[in-house]
């Protein structure tokens, strides 16, 4: 196996593991909890986010894309990501009560404090977490992942069913941060407990200042409609909306997530045009064919998910993920946009590019608030169309990518979408929505699986590779003898 391919799935694993243990505890915890709790939490969790991009000053890409990176330049990383989480988390400790009395929620607060005591651990983790990815050991990284994951959920649903309310959410964030840290310290210790240096940040300040701001925006206007929800309609809407939001997470958080993290260090290190050209194209042709049936499936099934998975007091919110499903299946043809432009080093241009997409965001989101929530996830539609224009123009500017070109790599995948979707669009039809039980979701499911498999096939799609290794492998552990699998074998 390739060091990339290992590198995707050892990534995939890490993201999608830790992503369905996270929507399991969120299952949980929508029938633990009510709408506004959890909708406190996720303003909260919103202002942390967007903090977060910026805490970091986007040392950890300059890690991981620097050609000449020396034990000064690390130490210098270090130092100043150091001074600028410490200085965002003593700024969010004093601004909370401030953001509390604008939402008119005094335990905001109490959520904001706890969140901000990990701005004050993170930073000594990051240069050990850096230093895996960049040297594409993601089965380390993997490893760190899922201890976070597992500490948070953990504390989570054991405070949860305490009674701590929001406050549950807040400790396992803050145990798994602890978690994380430990896990990087047994990993390279050397890193962890690293002496920082003051001085010489110029590289750093150089790169980071326009990515961080790049960072920054992106996850201001991924989470825009939370902070907009929370003031012009009530915090119930910002829950109803974070439920359909939370499905459309299992591609964004396990696939595109861990392909976008392998993409980075693996576009930074390729020298030809044609060949970057090569690899976007192929990278696309693979997550199209699974983005756009996922998201098909996802809008076609929304109501009776929904219900299935969360209760039915979260029926609401169908109407949102069937929109969220369309603007996200889109927004899947831009994927890869942000690891090409910084691979290439174009960190000016993301940062144009990702100002852009904001301001389209912050003009359509309050607008479709004053409406309702369907008005709000149909503005996504609106970015995500604007988004892949914007991408392929900017793409073409720096390499020889093209959407033409890139489109006609795409046929296949929509031959097998359509393939995948011939059984849940016949459910959906026969089954009235409000009587579609598990028999029946489940039904489409493996419908849709069948047929997703036979569309790869028919169609000699460029995924059929990755399936066919997979089952390949998945054939030779069957047939291996149990005295082989053992630690003696």
């Amino acid at each position: 196996m390739s060091d990339l391919r290992r590198s995707v799935y050892w990534s995939t694993l890490s993201k999608y593991v830790g992503f369905v243990a996270q929507f399991a505890s969120t299952m949980v915890l929508a029938r633990m909890l009510t709408p506004t709790e959890l909708g406190v939490f996720s303003v909260c969790m919103t202002f942390v986010v967007i903090a977060q991009s910026f805490r970091e000053f986007g040392v950890s890409t300059y890690i991981i894309q620097e050609k000449d990176l020396t034990p000064g330049k690390l130490r210098s990383a270090y130092g100043f990501a150091l001074l600028v989480s410490w200085a965002i988390a003593t700024l969010v400790l004093l601004g909370r009560h401030l953001v509390a009395g604008f939402y008119g929620e005094p335990g905001m607060a109490e959520v904001l404090a706890l969140l901000a005591l990990g701005f004050f651990l993170v930073p000594f983790g990051l240069p050990a977490r850096a230093m895996i990815v960049r040297e594409m050991r993601f089965g380390a990284e993997c490893a760190m992942h899922l201890a976070t994951i597992a500490t948070q959920v953990a504390v989570t649903l054991a405070l949860a069913a305490r009674g701590f309310g929001y406050m549950s959410m807040a400790w396992g964030a803050l145990c798994g941060q602890v978690a994380g840290i430990a896990m990087l310290a047994a990993l390279r210790p050397g890193l962890v407990f690293m002496m920082p240096s003051f001085r010489g940040w110029s590289h750093v300040v150089g790169f980071g200042s326009y990515y961080s701001a790049a960072a920054l925006i992106y996850e201001a206007g991924i989470y825009l409609q939370n902070l907009v929800l929370g003031r012009l309609m009530d915090f119930s809407a910002v829950a109803f909306y974070d439920r359909a939001h939370a499905l459309t997470m299992i591609y964004r958080s396990g696939v595109e997530a861990a392909v976008v993290a392998v993409a980075l260090p693996a576009f930074a290190r390729l020298r030809s045009e044609a060949e970057t050209a090569a690899q976007f194209r192929h990278g696309m042709a693979l997550i199209s064919a699974v983005a756009w049936p996922f998201f098909g499936f996802l809008g076609l099934m929304a109501q009776p998910l929904l219900v299935l998975l969360f209760g039915a007091q979260w029926e609401a919110s169908a109407p949102v993920l069937r929109l969220l499903a369309v603007a996200f299946a889109i927004m899947a043809m831009a994927s890869l946009a942000e690891g090409v432009l910084i691979g290439l080093g174009q960190v000016r241009r993301h940062f144009r590019l990702e100002l852009s997409f904001f301001a389209l965001r912050a003009a359509l989101i309050p607008l479709g608030a004053l409406i309702s929530l369907e008005a709000v996830a149909a503005a996504q539609i609106v970015v995500a169309i604007g988004m892949v224009a914007a991408c392929f123009r900017m793409l073409a500017g720096v390499s020889t990518i093209r959407f033409g070109a890139t489109l006609r790599a795409l046929r296949p995948s929509a031959f097998v979408s359509a393939s995948a979707l011939v059984v849940p669009a016949a459910v959906s039809l026969a089954v009235p929505p409000g009587s579609m039980g598990p028999a029946a979701i489940a039904m489409a499911g493996a419908g849709c699986a069948a047929g997703w498999l036979a569309g790869v096939w028919l169609a000699d799609h460029p995924i059929k590779a990755e399936v066919a290794l997979v089952l390949g492998k998945l054939r030779i552990l069957g047939r291996r003898p149990p005295a082989a699998a053992g630690l003696g074998g």
